[in-house]
């Protein structure tokens, strides 16, 4: 990016961060006003998944606890396996922090290799994005 897409990608692009979220942990909020049919998060999807063993994890002494508890919030299991994408814990975008809601104020669509998340409505400062985790994960 230019340091003329940077900045118009600050006034234009930039809605939400992450603090602690009354639903669960820590959630993405709204720090402005969020239009109806915007795009405020894009979660990119085309990275390769790692099947590890979940008992691979979680019975190596060398895993601290927390980051155990991390991997078990964020990561998928599928048939006795943890799913974990081929980069570190560290590279995680803001949508894996998007909590669950059976009425989200987004909705999950695939565009190309990405996942876009489309606000239903209107989403005020402050507010919390919720997502419903069963129109884009299995």
């Amino acid at each position: 990016m230019t340091k003329k897409e940077i900045i118009q990608d600050l006034e234009k692009n930039i809605y939400c961060r992450i603090r602690p979220s009354r639903i669960h942990g820590v959630g993405v909020f709204a720090i402005r006003r969020i239009p109806k049919g915007a795009y405020p998060l894009v979660s990119i999807r085309d990275v390769p998944v790692i099947p590890i063993p979940e008992k691979e994890i979680l019975n190596n002494k060398k895993i601290p606890g927390a980051v155990k508890t991390m991997v078990r919030a964020f990561y998928a299991r599928q048939n006795g396996n943890l799913c974990f994408p081929a980069h570190s814990f560290n590279q995680i975008d803001i949508s894996y922090f998007l909590n669950h809601s059976k009425h989200p104020n987004l909705e999950a669509t695939d565009v190309g290799d990405d996942i876009l998340f489309r606000a239903i409505r209107t989403i005020r400062p402050g507010e919390e994005l919720t997502a419903d985790y069963s129109t884009y994960s299995d």
